[in-house]
């Protein structure tokens, strides 16, 4: 069952013109200042609140959106929402540089990109 929903969101997302992932920042903040990274270096808007970003996946969810990409800054300095990510969507897919990975408490499925050789699926 759960090949068939990844198989029909690829291809809603290919050959449709329906919006079926939302790309999220949710924080501004990240444990390194990688020489390569940009994110760093540049002025960011506030981030929002627990309560606001929970109602914005919320929303987003209520549009489509199915897939959520996280990212940040480093999303793992907020794993309340990266938590809620993946409550929310059903394909949640995160990146992270690895250095706060806190497996234990992310549901199963989760999908975590982290800046080691391998991704790792919760």
């Amino acid at each position: 069952m759960k090949i068939y929903k990844k198989a029909r969101l690829l291809y809603t997302w290919a050959f449709t013109n329906t919006k079926t992932t939302a790309a999220i920042d949710i924080t501004n903040t990240c444990n390194l200042k990688c020489s390569h990274c940009y994110w760093w270096k540049e002025e960011r808007p506030a981030e929002l609140g627990d309560d606001a970003m929970v109602a914005f996946m919320k929303d987003l969810r209520s549009r489509g959106m199915t897939a959520a990409i996280i990212y940040g800054g480093e999303p793992m300095l907020r794993p309340g929402m990266c938590e809620a990510a993946s409550r929310i969507f059903d394909h949640p897919l995160i990146f992270t540089n690895g250095r706060r990975v806190l497996l234990h408490s992310m549901p199963s499925g989760s999908c975590l990109l982290t800046g080691q050789e391998r991704s790792t699926t919760v």
